[in-house]
C-alpha cells in the first residue's frame, strides 16, 4: 500500500526518494550512544531473578527499578533520532528475548505457574524494557528482532492469558509485548491444526486467542492496540479469513451499536482500519458490504462526540472506499517526470523536462470501472469530515480524498475537486472565480475549519498530480486568501492553522508542476509567502511559509531573488520575531519585486492586527521600509492609513495612528534637520493637513472610555514622532490637551509616552509661562499621587532654557514631594519613586548650583532610608532602587562640576550601596551591584580611587572573574562579599544589610548568608580585625535601629544563632555580654510582640550558657524567670524549653570542665567513697529542671506563680522588687 508523507517529510525527501544519511557521518553520530554502560545495567536486570529449580532468587525491586530508571533515562535521549539505535537493537533485544523465552518454558512446564509468577516480578522490568524501545523506535522495527519460531507460540499464549488472569502479578507493558509478540508469530505460514493440544471439548487455541484480543480491546492502555493488531493479523492469514473473519466483521457491527465502552469502540475501530489496510482485496471486498453499517455511526451522538472516534471512522471509511476500488493510478493525473534539484538551479531552463503535457491522449483508453452506489456516501463522508472541528479528522479526511481520487476516472475526479473548491466559497457571497472576486471575498462568515480542511485536501491532491493544471487559476487564489486568512474572536484569533496548511499546498505545488505551469502565478506566490513568511504572528506559520518558499526556490526555480532570501528569512532566522518585523523585512524589501505587496500586507493586516505588539512592530517596519520609495508613499499608503484612522474600530485606529507616526517620521526626519519648514504646498495640503485633521475628530467618550489606555497609547507615540520632525504649528490642535490628558492617567505607560510626548512638544513648540504655573500646582500634596509623579516627571524634561529660566521654582516644587515623612500621609511610594526620577532629571538637565546638588544628595540618602511596608511587601524598595540608579549619573555629575568637595560623600554612597548589596531581596542587590561597579570602575567620571580604603578587596569582591551579578548564585555573592566586613569604614553598613538578610524568614537566604558569615567569624582575629570590633559593630547597629522592628528582630536571630554556633569562644571581654543583654530590655520592654520575644528569650538564653559573671548570670535568670508567668502560654512554654536547655548545657560544660584529664586526681585511700554524689548546687539545678519538663505551662498564671516562686529560692535569685506607684 502506498505510504503517507507530511509535510514534515520534505526535508527527508528529493524527488519522492528518501535522502539516505552518510553512512560515515551515522556511525560517528551513534558511536556516542553508550552501548556498554546500557549493556551492563541490562544484564542486571537479566541476572536480578532466576527461576531454576534450586537457583531461583529475586533481587529488591527497588535496585531493579532504580537500573532500569538509569536504562530509560539513556535511551529516552533518541526520541527524536531513533534510527542512531539501529546498529546496536539485535545486541540490545536478543539476550532479553532469550531470557524471557527461557522463563516462559520454565513457567509453562511448571505445577505451580501462579507462585512462579508472583514470587519472580523482577522479569517484568524486561518487558518495560522492551516496551522502551518500542516506544522510542517503533514497534515494527523492534518486533523483526523477536523470535518467530512455531515452537514458541502455545507456551506464549498461556504464558499471556497468564498474566491477564493475574494482574497483580503482571504489568500492561507486560500484556502488549506477549501480544505483539503473538501478532509476529501468526504471520508464519504454519497449519494451525497441527500445534493446537487442545482437546475435542475444549476451547480450540484460536478461540482463545480471539476471546482474550477482544477482552483486551476494551482496555484503557496500550494493550488495546496490541490486542487489535494481533487479532488483524489472526484474521487475515490464508486458512482462517474465509471462517474467522466473516464472524469478527458481524462482531464488531453489534458490539459497535450497543457498547458503551469507549474503549472497546476504540479498540475494534483499530483492528478494522489495520484489516483493511494490510488485508488482501480479495480476502475483504465480499465483507465490505457488511461493514458498511459502520459508516453511519457518525450521526451517533456516542462517536460524534468524541475526536478519536470520530478520525478511526473515518480512516476506516476510506479504506472501505479503496477496497471497491482497484488498486490502480490514474492515467489521467499530472505527471510531471523525473525532477533534480540541480535541474532547477541550472542557469540553462532547456535542461527542465517536461514529460507529460496532460493532453487528453493520457486517458483515451482509460479502462472503465463500474462504481458501486455505496461509494457516493462514502466520498460525501470524507467531504464532511473535512469541516470537523476536530484537526486529526479533517486531515484523515484530506487523506482519504487523495487516495480514492487517484483510483476514480477523471470525470468522477472532477467532480470530488470541485466539491473541495467550492468550500472556499462556502457562506460567502462570489461574484465570479477570477482573481480579483476573490480577493474581495468577505471570510468573516466562513469557518476556518472548513478553509482548514480544504486547504489539507487541496495539498493532497496536488501532491498526488491529481490537481490538473487547468485547475490552478481558480485555486491559487484561493490558497494566497488562505496564506492571510485571519478572523478575530473577542481577545484572539483563530486562522493560523489555515495559513498553515496554505503553506502546506504551496509546498505541494513546487513538487507537483513543472515550472512552466506555475510561470503565470510565480510573482503572486513569492509575495504572498515572503510577506507571511516575516510578518506572520505564529512562529509555526513563519517556518512553513518559509519551508514552502525554500521548496518553490529550489523545485521551480523561477522565484525572483529566491537564494538570496532564502539566506536571510530560513527556518532559524524568522524564529525571531522582532527581528522579522526590524531587520529582515527591512532587507528582503530592498528588492523592488517584494516592496510593495509588503507594503500592502502591513497596512491590510498588520497595522490593523487585533495583538498590539503586532501592530506596533508592523509600524515600525512600515515606516523603514516606505522610506525607499517616499513617493509612493505619500500617493498610496498616507491616504490609506489616514482612511484607517478614522475607522470606528480602535485596533484599526490605534494602528494606524502610530503607523503614521512612524511613516511620517522615517520619511521626513532627514528633510526636517536642515528646514523648520520643510513641506510643499502639495505636501501641506495633501498629508499634513488631513493628518493633523485626525486627532481633533476623537471624541472626548472614545479617550475617557473603555479601552481609551490603547487609543492614548497610540495618540502620545504619534505626537511625538511628528513633533521631532517639527511639524508645522498650526495643524497642532489638541495635541498639548491631549498630552495633559495623558499625563494624568494612571497607566504608567501612557505616562511614559505622554513625557517623552511633552519633551518633544515643548522643545518645537515653547511653552508659556502660565502652563509651567499649572505643572506646578499639579505638584500639591491635595492632588493625586499619580497625577504629581506625572507632572513632576514632565518638568525635568522640559527644555534646558524653560529650567534655567524658572531653576529656584521647580527645585523646590519637586525637592518638596521628595521628602519622607515618618508617619506621614503623604508617603505615596510610587510618586515619591517617580518624584526622585524627576529631580535627578531635573539636575542634569538644569544648571543647578553646589547647593541644589547637596539638597539633591541628602534627598537620596533619605532615600536610601526608605523601608515602608504595606500589604504588597517592602514597597520601599522601589524608591531605593530609584535612589540607587539617580547615585549612577548624580555622583558623576558632580565630579564633573566639582560640586563634591568632602570625600565623606563618596564613602557614604558606597556604604549604601553595600548595605543593599547583602540585603533580602535580590532586584535589589543586583542594582546595588551594578551601580557601584559602575561608580569605581565603570564610568568616565569616576569615584576617585584614592579616596575608597582598600579598594584592592572591593575590586577582588566585584570585578574577580568577570561574574553577571543578575545570575550569580546567592551563596556565591554572600561569600564574595562577606569578607568587606573587614573595612572599618563599610562593617557597620555592610553588617547592617547582612543583618537582615540572615535574619529573614526565607529559607534558602537564610543558608547562603549565615554559612559564610559564621566561616568569617570563625576565622576572626584577621588583617587587624578582632571579634570585639564585630561585636562593636552589632552593638552600633542595636544603638541605631532600637525602636526599628525591621533590624531589631533579624539582630536578635542574628545573635541567637551566633551564641548557638559558639561563635564568641574567643571572646575575653564579658562587657559585650552585658551590653547585648541590656539592648535586648530596651528592646523588648514592655512589647507584646511574639515576633520579637520569641528570638529574645531564645537569645537571654544564649548568653546563660557563655561565660558569663555571676552577676549577669543573676539578672538574666531574674528576666526569665518573669517570662514563667507571662500572659501568653506560648511564651511561657518557650521561655521553659529554652531555660531548661540553657541549664543542661551549663551543667554539660561544668562536667566536661570538672572532668578534664588534665585535672583528674587520683586517691588510693578512698576505696570506700566510689559512687559520684550531687553538691546542694547541683541538686537544686536538677529540682528546677525537673520543674521546668514537667509543669504544664498552658495553666493560668494564678496556678503558675507559686511554681514559679518556688525556682527563685532555688536557683539562688532574688525576686524582682515591685515598686508602688503613687
Amino acid at each position: 500500500m502506498e505510504e503517507e508523507t507530511t509535510f514534515g517529510d520534505s526535508f527527508k525527501t528529493v524527488n519522492e526518494q528518501n535522502i539516505e544519511e552518510d553512512e560515515d557521518s551515522l556511525k560517528q553520530i551513534s558511536s556516542f550512544f553508550p552501548f556498554d554502560t546500557v549493556n551492563q545495567l541490562l544484564i542486571k536486570i537479566i541476572n536480578s531473578y532466576d527461576i531454576q529449580e534450586g537457583n531461583s532468587f529475586n533481587i529488591e525491586d527497588r535496585i531493579v527499578n532504580a537500573t532500569f530508571g538509569q536504562i530509560r533515562n539513556i535511551i529516552i535521549n533518541y526520541l527524536e533520532q531513533p534510527y542512531l539505535l539501529d546498529s546496536y537493537l539485535e545486541r540490545l533485544i536478543l539476550p532479553v528475548i532469550e531470557k524471557i523465552r527461557n522463563d516462559i518454558k520454565i513457567i509453562f512446564q511448571s505445577d505451580n505457574q501462579i507462585e512462579l509468577l508472583n514470587n519472580y516480578q523482577n522479569r517484568n522490568y524486561l518487558y518495560k524494557y522492551l516496551y522502551l524501545l518500542t516506544n522510542v523506535r517503533g514497534y515494527k522495527t523492534i518486533l523483526k528482532f523477536f523470535s518467530h519460531e512455531v515452537s514458541d507460540l502455545e507456551s506464549t499464549i498461556n504464558f499471556l492469558i497468564l498474566n491477564i488472569n493475574n494482574s497483580q502479578c503482571s504489568c500492561w507493558e507486560t500484556k502488549y509485548i506477549l501480544l505483539i509478540w503473538l501478532s509476529l508469530i501468526f504471520m508464519i505460514p504454519f497449519d494451525i491444526k497441527n500445534v493446537d493440544s487442545s482437546g475435542d471439548n475444549e476451547e480450540s487455541m484460536i478461540q482463545k486467542v480471539m476471546r482474550i484480543s477482544k477482552e483486551q480491546m476494551g482496555s484503557a492502555g496500550k494493550e488495546q492496540e496490541g490486542a487489535a493488531l494481533l487479532i488483524s493479523r489472526i484474521l487475515l492469514r490464508k486458512d482462517l479469513h474465509k471462517t474467522e473473519l466473516p464472524n469478527y466483521i458481524n462482531w464488531s457491527v453489534e458490539q459497535l451499536s450497543i457498547t458503551d465502552s469507549i474503549f472497546l469502540r476504540k479498540g475494534i475501530l483499530l483492528s478494522l482500519c489495520t484489516i483493511f489496510k494490510q488485508g488482501l482485496r480479495d480476502y475483504i471486498l465480499p465483507l465490505a458490504n457488511d461493514t458498511l453499517p459502520i459508516i453511519h455511526l457518525f450521526e451517533d451522538e456516542k462517536f460524534n462526540s468524541n475526536s478519536l472516534l470520530k478520525k478511526l471512522l473515518i480512516k476506516l471509511t476510506q479504506r472501505i472506499g479503496l477496497c471497491f476500488l482497484k488498486p490502480k493510478i490514474a492515467k489521467w493525473r499530472y505527471k510531471r517526470g523525473n525532477r533534480f534539484l540541480s535541474d532547477n538551479l541550472s542557469l540553462n531552463s532547456n535542461n527542465i523536462n517536461n514529460d507529460n503535457d496532460n493532453d487528453d491522449n493520457d486517458d483515451e483508453e482509460e479502462e472503465e470501472e463500474e462504481i458501486p452506489e455505496c461509494l457516493e456516501e462514502i466520498i460525501e463522508i470524507l467531504l464532511s469530515g473535512l469541516k470537523d472541528k476536530a484537526t486529526i479528522v479533517r486531515w484523515s479526511s484530506a487523506k482519504g480524498i487523495g487516495r480514492l481520487t487517484q483510483r476514480l476516472s477523471k470525470d468522477l475526479a472532477a467532480d470530488i475537486i470541485e466539491c473541495v473548491i467550492n468550500l472556499f466559497s462556502e457562506n460567502t457571497l462570489t461574484s465570479g472565480d477570477n482573481k480579483e472576486s476573490i480577493e474581495r471575498v468577505d471570510i468573516s462568515t466562513v469557518s476556518d475549519d472548513t478553509w482548514h480542511g480544504a486547504c489539507l485536501a487541496l495539498a493532497e491532491l496536488a501532491r498526488r498530480g491529481l490537481l490538473l493544471p487547468n485547475r490552478l487559476p481558480i485555486i491559487i487564489p484561493w490558497t494566497i486568501k488562505a496564506l492571510t486568512f485571519e478572523q478575530q474572536k473577542g481577545s484572539f484569533s483563530v486562522g493560523s492553522n489555515v495559513r498553515d496548511a496554505a503553506c502546506y499546498v504551496c509546498w505541494s505545488f513546487a513538487r507537483a508542476y513543472d515550472p512552466k505551469i506555475m510561470k503565470p502565478y510565480v510573482n503572486d506566490m513569492a509575495k504572498a509567502l515572503v510577506s507571511l513568511s516575516v510578518f506572520d504572528r505564529e512562529l509555526n506559520v513563519r517556518r512553513a511559509s518559509s519551508a514552502a518558499f525554500q521548496e518553490n526556490v529550489g523545485r521551480q526555480g523561477l522565484f525572483p531573488h529566491g537564494i538570496d532570501i532564502i539566506t536571510k528569512a530560513d527556518y532559524f532566522t524568522v524564529g525571531n520575531r522582532n527581528e522579522c518585523f526590524r531587520t529582515i523585512s527591512c532587507d528582503i524589501a530592498n528588492y523592488e519585486e517584494y516592496r510593495y505587496s509588503m507594503i500592502n500586507h502591513l497596512i491590510s493586516y498588520s497595522v490593523v492586527h487585533w495583538d498590539q505588539v503586532i501592530r506596533e512592530l508592523a509600524a515600525e517596519s512600515l515606516g523603514t521600509i516606505c522610506k525607499m520609495d517616499i513617493p509612493y508613499t505619500e500617493a498610496n499608503v498616507i491616504p490609506k492609513l489616514i482612511e484607517i484612522a478614522n475607522s470606528t474600530e480602535l485596533n484599526e485606529r490605534h494602528g494606524a495612528v502610530v503607523a503614521l507616526g512612524e511613516v511620517c517620521y522615517k520619511c521626513y526626519i532627514d528633510v526636517s534637520k536642515s528646514s523648520d519648514e520643510w513641506w510643499t504646498q502639495e505636501q501641506l495640503n495633501n498629508i499634513i493637513k488631513p493628518i493633523s485633521n485626525i486627532l481633533p475628530q476623537y471624541s472626548t467618550l472614545y479617550l475617557t472610555s473603555f479601552g481609551s489606555e490603547i487609543a492614548l497609547q497610540g495618540i502620545c507615540f504619534f505626537i511625538t514622532k511628528l513633533s521631532e520632525i517639527k511639524w508645522k504649528k498650526e495643524e497642532t490642535k489638541r495635541w498639548e490637551e491631549l498630552l495633559l490628558l495623558s499625563l494624568e492617567r494612571k497607566e504608567i505607560i501612557i505616562q511614559e509616552l505622554a513625557i517623552e510626548g511633552i519633551k518633544q512638544y515643548y522643545d518645537k513648540y515653547p511653552i508659556n509661562d502660565d502652563q509651567i504655573k499649572n505643572f506646578i500646582s499639579k505638584l500639591d500634596f491635595s492632588m493625586d499621587p499619580i497625577i504629581r509623579s506625572g507632572y513632576s516627571r514632565a518638568l525635568s524634561v522640559l527644555p534646558h532654557d524653560i529650567l534655567v529660566k524658572n531653576n529656584d521654582i521647580i527645585f523646590n516644587a519637586i525637592t518638596k514631594i521628595c521628602i519622607y515623612e515618618e508617619n506621614g500621609t503623604n508617603n505615596d511610594v510610587e510618586s515619591r519613586k517617580y518624584a526622585i526620577q524627576a529631580l535627578t532629571n531635573f539636575a542634569l538637565n538644569s544648571n543647578i548650583s553646589n547647593e541644589q546638588y547637596n539638597i539633591t544628595m541628602d534627598l537620596l540618602f533619605d532615600g536610601m532610608k526608605d523601608y515602608s511596608i504595606d500589604n504588597r511587601g517592602d514597597i520601599g524598595s522601589v524608591v531605593r532602587e530609584q535612589c540607587m540608579k539617580s547615585f549612577e549619573v548624580i555622583v558623576p555629575f558632580g565630579i564633573t562640576k566639582n560640586f563634591i568637595n568632602d570625600s565623606s560623600i563618596y564613602i557614604n554612597v558606597i556604604n549604601e550601596l553595600l548595605q543593599q548589596c547583602v540585603e533580602k531581596i535580590n532586584r535589589i542587590r543586583v542594582v546595588a551591584c551594578k551601580v557601584l561597579i559602575s561608580l569605581i570602575w565603570e564610568n568616565d567620571q569616576k569615584i576617585p580611587n584614592n579616596i575608597i580604603p582598600n579598594i584592592e578587596l572591593l575590586e577582588k569582591a566585584f570585578k574577580n572573574g568577570n561574574v553577571d551579578f543578575k545570575y550569580i548564585n546567592t551563596n556565591d555573592l554572600y561569600n564574595r562579599l562577606i569578607p568587606l566586613i573587614i573595612i572599618p569604614e563599610f562593617r557597620t553598613s555592610i553588617l547592617t544589610g547582612l543583618v537582615v538578610s540572615v535574619g529573614g524568614i526565607t529559607e534558602s537566604l537564610v543558608r547562603d548568608s549565615s554559612t559564610p558569615l559564621l566561616k568569617f567569624i570563625s576565622e576572626l582575629p584577621k588583617n587587624n580585625m578582632t571579634i570585639n570590633d564585630f561585636l562593636d559593630s552589632l552593638l552600633t547597629i542595636f544603638s541605631n535601629y532600637i525602636n526599628d522592628d525591621r533590624v531589631t528582630i533579624p539582630l536578635l536571630m542574628v545573635l541567637e544563632l551566633l551564641l548557638s554556633s559558639n561563635s564568641f569562644e574567643k571572646l575575653e571581654d564579658q562587657e559585650y555580654f552585658v551590653k547585648i543583654f541590656e539592648n535586648i530590655k530596651r528592646v523588648i520592654f514592655k512589647s507584646k510582640n511574639v515576633k520579637k520575644l520569641v528570638p529574645a528569650i531564645k537569645t537571654i538564653c544564649g548568653l546563660l550558657s557563655q561565660n558569663i559573671s555571676e552577676e549577669l548570670k543573676h539578672n538574666i535568670m531574674q528576666r526569665l524567670l518573669s517570662y514563667l508567668v507571662h500572659p501568653f502560654p506560648r511564651i511561657r512554654k518557650l521561655t521553659a524549653e529554652q531555660f531548661y536547655l540553657a541549664l543542661l548545657n551549663i551543667e554539660n560544660k561544668k562536667i566536661s570542665l570538672e572532668f578534664n584529664e588534665n585535672d583528674l586526681e587520683f586517691n588510693d585511700n578512698d576505696d570506700d567513697d566510689d559512687d559520684f554524689e550531687f553538691d546542694d548546687e547541683d541538686e537544686n539545678i536538677e529540682q528546677v529542671k525537673n520543674v521546668l519538663l514537667q509543669t504544664d505551662w498552658n495553666m493560668s498564671v494564678l496556678q503558675i506563680k507559686p511554681i514559679r516562686n518556688s525556682l527563685y529560692s532555688l536557683l539562688n535569685v532574688s525576686p524582682p522588687k515591685t515598686v508602688k506607684i503613687n
